[in-house]
């Protein structure tokens, strides 16, 4: 009984012992082929013997699918192939948006295939196949409208068209659509071409087309995409019966659009109701004041300038279209305007004049006001400035390395800023609309202790229209450059040793030259100018942390309010608040 039991034992010891059956991994199946479209990639791969499903890894990176980071598995039955047989084509599509697939077109993308093989709910995986590699196509779309649609030919019966190939979206075929004016309305008509339009060389005519009649024509093209957008509409009127002219006469254009320019000129503009048309030869201006009428004519395509016209006299403008066989549409409605002197900002008939700020007394020798005395470092710096314009480099360059004061080391500061202006007088901003950029270098030197004595140079540009005298506004155009110089004051007070709050004030020196058509307006001469004023400011400086900056830089937030009038003897004023940021150091 006892060698029973121990028998027994060693017979389950042994069966506990001996090593489980393994199912050998599947075979691997060949290098798969790829088919790339623009958004999609046709893998094909041979059936593998025992495989009851495949894993796809695909990607752009070789290494991603070499390790097996990016997996797609499909049974047999979700390939459609239940039961394949070994040698038998498999496919799969990637396809973007699809199955979490995202492709992008024109990329490279590569692609590996493992089988896989589930015994009961033990599956084993083969090793993968060598990638393949595959570049997705440029993405497509539909054509675009077929553009360059003429007249070729016309006679009383038939009209010919043609217009420029489409080589870039796989255009299968062109349709045109004809349509024949009834009334005051165009209507489709079931008119064909005589013969195929060719794709490389697409020519168009029609024939038994009705005597002096209106046709439109439009062009669509045809890919196996879908189809393009209709072209431009081409408006053909055929010849009277046995001519070689029509008699139909082109539509009524709209009133035109004026608009008033420099020199006593408007500018004509037509617009509307006569797109597309082929004859079209040209339009007719009629104009006239009270006492006197003319005309003028120009092309269809430009807009016209009328001169030489009288100021401080209202015309009227009528326009007329006119084809080549010269019928002529009756006149437009009537459109007006006062032609006037228009107005820049600073034009001779405003009270504004550039100068210095030196009073005379009751003898000839003239005198300084104290209040005045820093100003006339603005006033020669300016002057000279603009002599010889190309000091303004070195100014700026000796500014910067000016050495500190003495015994004050350290505590001088450059800074450069950038922000908006924005003008206080309302004349200012009617002509020049909205808030402009404005860029500033500055240099600052310690005095005593909390006071500072500082440096600005600026520039802005600003662009707009110029007003009529009665405030309208007018088609010329104009800038206005101004380069702000200033001296100011400020006092500064630390709040944390990081944050520094100040205020101050000073006087400024404004270069100024607004140009309109060639025309520049300069306060004194037919050189540069300037002119004075004053200014508040109040900001606060944030200073770095950093060690590497050693609490020497950092960044500034600075708003100033300035009046820059000629200490009131000029209108308009061409200060107003400045909003800058800007970054600073400290030497």
């Amino acid at each position: 009984m006892k060698k029973s039991i121990i028998g027994h034992a060693l017979f389950l010891l042994t069966i506990l012992l001996m090593p489980l059956p393994t199912e050998a991994a599947p075979a691997i199946p060949e290098t798969p082929t790829l088919t790339p479209g623009a958004t999609t990639i046709k893998v094909d791969w041979t059936a593998v013997a025992d495989a009851d499903g495949y894993t796809l890894y695909w990607g752009t990176d070789a290494a991603t699918v070499t390790s097996k980071d990016n997996p797609l598995k499909r049974s047999n039955a979700e390939l459609g192939a239940s039961s394949p047989a070994s040698g038998e084509t498999m496919s799969f599509t990637l396809t973007d948006g699809e199955s979490g697939v995202s492709l992008d077109s024109e990329t490279t993308y590569h692609v590996a295939i493992a089988s896989f093989e589930k015994i009961n709910t033990v599956e084993s995986e083969s090793a993968l196949s060598t990638n393949a590699s595959a570049t997705t196509e440029a993405a497509r779309t539909v054509p675009s409208p077929p553009s360059g649609l003429v007249l070729t030919s016309r006679s009383d019966v038939a009209i010919t068209l043609s217009w420029q190939a489409d080589t870039e979206n796989e255009v299968t075929a062109y349709a045109v659509t004809v349509e024949k004016k009834g009334g005051d309305a165009f209507t489709p008509t079931p008119i064909t071409p005589g013969a195929p339009i060719l794709l490389d060389a697409p020519v168009a005519t029609f024939l038994g087309l009705e005597a002096t009649t209106r046709y439109r024509f439009t062009v669509t093209a045809i890919s196996d995409l879908g189809s393009s957008p209709p072209s431009t509409g081409l408006v053909v009127d055929t010849f009277d019966i046995g001519t070689t002219t029509d008699s139909l006469a082109p539509n009524t254009p709209d009133a035109p659009a004026l608009q008033l320019l420099e020199n006593q000129a408007v500018e004509l503009t037509v617009t509307g109701n006569n797109e597309g048309m082929a004859d079209l030869k040209h339009y007719r201006i009629h104009y006239e004041t009270l006492n006197d009428g003319q005309d003028q004519i120009f092309l269809p395509t430009e807009a016209v300038i009328i001169s030489g016209l009288s100021l401080d006299t209202r015309y009227t403008f009528e326009v007329s279209a006119v084809d080549i066989s010269d019928n002529e549409s009756p006149q437009s409605q009537s459109a007006a305007i006062l032609v006037e002197e228009i107005k820049g900002l600073l034009g001779p008939d405003t009270d504004f004049d550039g100068g210095c700020f030196v009073t005379t007394a009751t003898g000839d020798r003239p005198t300084i006001s104290p209040s005045r005395l820093l100003i006339l470092l603005g006033i020669a710096l300016g002057v000279c400035l603009k002599k010889h314009r190309s000091l303004w480099p070195l100014m700026v360059i000796i500014l910067l390395v000016m050495a500190p004061i003495p015994g004050h080391a350290g505590e001088n500061t450059v800074a450069i800023k950038g922000g908006i202006h924005s003008p206080s007088d309302a004349h200012f901003k009617d002509i020049y609309d909205g808030d402009e950029a404005t860029f500033t270098l500055s240099y600052q030197r310690h005095l005593i202790s909390g006071l500072h004595l500082g440096l600005e140079a600026g520039y802005e540009k600003h662009t707009g229209k110029k007003r009529t005298g009665t405030g309208g506004e007018s088609g010329a155009e104009t800038t206005l450059t101004l380069a702000p110089l200033s001296a100011a004051l400020t006092w500064e007070t630390p709040l944390t040793p990081e944050v520094i709050l100040f205020g101050g004030g000073g006087l400024d020196y404004w270069y100024y030259r607004e140009k309109s058509e060639g025309i520049t307006i300069d306060g004194e001469d037919e050189g540069d100018f300037g002119v004075g004023g004053y200014h508040g400011r109040a900001g606060v400086k944030l200073l770095t942390t950093d060690k590497a900056f050693d609490h020497r830089a950092g960044v500034i937030l600075e708003t100033v309010y300035s009046v820059i009038d000629r200490f009131g003897k000029n209108t308009p004023d061409l200060g107003g608040w400045r909003f800058s940021a800007g970054i600073f150091f400290i030497y």
